[in-house]
């Protein structure tokens, strides 16, 4: 790449008005600056629109607004916002987290230093609404097992990512060439879990253990990072049920027909996600006729280990049969 690599920032906003301000001021505090950013709102009935005017006037760098006339939601407004970016990076901002000094040209670093980088995802530490330490960070709040984390030491994020999504949108950027293969978003992913696992089927992805944004949990938030306890965590296992195995395995049955579509999908890749794909079938049998010895064929041959969440999935599936709610 020839050049200074030009970042530009996609951030979407809805109803911000609240948290914006200090966002938008730790982004005018990034050295160097963003080559952009570009705000989509999404039909906020508050001050947002007002606040992201008075931040173009006077912005030290190219500030593109855009006000959507109905919602669009959070997926598609992030889609619609990726879109309209021009640099060589992308990354992506929520509207109330705060961005640590430097964070851009930490990501920057990454990029620059290795051109063989499709995308990075970091850590990052865990506020409350006045930006005050919860105590953990978001890779806690994750929990990868064990499996994920040696995945990732080994630099397979697809492998960690086929598991469960530990990436973080507010953290993420990626190069704008995979635009293409992202967009569209399918209404049945959330942006990040789907650019993530893309992106990692076709290039390096890499798992940043650094703290690089505040990420500010509060009640008006619609995708958070909480740190559930041992009892929230058993009471979401005994809620899923077969139609949410349904709605996965349609999830990975788009992201495999997108990969096909894009060409030149690696065989190894395309068979890791056929293998989730029926396995997320199975599951879903289990108000259906699946009994215990296909949990334990599945549990041998380790996919429940690639593809959920080893032995604690398999103990799900082999001691709450029969349950067939979504």
């Amino acid at each position: 790449m020839t050049g200074p690599l030009r970042i530009s920032i996609a951030l979407c906003a809805c109803d911000g008005e609240k948290y914006l301000p200090a966002q938008l001021d730790s982004i005018r505090g990034q050295t160097p600056p963003p080559g952009e950013i570009v705000i989509c709102d999404d039909a906020s009935g508050d001050g947002t629109v007002a606040i992201v005017e008075r931040f173009l006037r006077d912005a030290p760098f190219p500030v593109r607004a855009v006000r959507n006339a109905r919602r669009l939601g959070v997926a598609k407004n992030f889609e619609q916002a990726i879109g309209l970016c021009a640099g060589d990076v992308v990354a992506l901002s929520d509207q109330d987290d705060v961005w640590l000094p430097g964070k851009l040209a930490r990501i920057g670093a990454l990029f620059s230093g290795d051109p063989a980088l499709g995308a990075v995802f970091t850590d990052g530490e865990v506020v409350d609404e006045s930006l005050r330490p919860l105590g953990y960070r978001l890779w806690q709040a994750h929990r990868p097992n064990r499996y994920q984390r040696k995945r990732l030491r080994q630099g397979d994020a697809f492998g960690a990512l086929l598991s469960r999504n530990l990436a973080t949108g507010a953290t993420m950027a990626f190069r704008s060439r995979y635009r293409p293969l992202v967009l569209p978003i399918p209404d049945a992913w959330v942006h990040d879990g789907w650019i993530a696992l893309l992106i990692a089927a076709v290039s390096k992805v890499e798992a940043v253990p650094e703290s690089l944004i505040l990420y500010r949990r509060h009640e008006a938030q619609q995708i958070g990072a909480d740190r559930k306890g041992h009892s929230e965590r058993i009471a979401i296992a005994k809620s899923t049920g077969t139609g949410e195995y349904r709605r996965m395995e349609e999830q990975y049955r788009a992201a495999l027909d997108r990969l096909r579509s894009r060409g030149g999908l690696s065989p190894a890749i395309e068979r890791e996600l056929e293998g989730k794909i029926a396995h997320l079938a199975l599951r879903a049998q289990r108000g259906g006729g699946a009994g215990p010895f296909s949990v334990a064929t599945e549990l041998v041959a380790g996919r429940y280990r690639r593809y959920s969440d080893g032995w604690k999935s398999a103990m799900k599936d082999l001691l709450m049969p029969g349950r067939s709610g979504g």
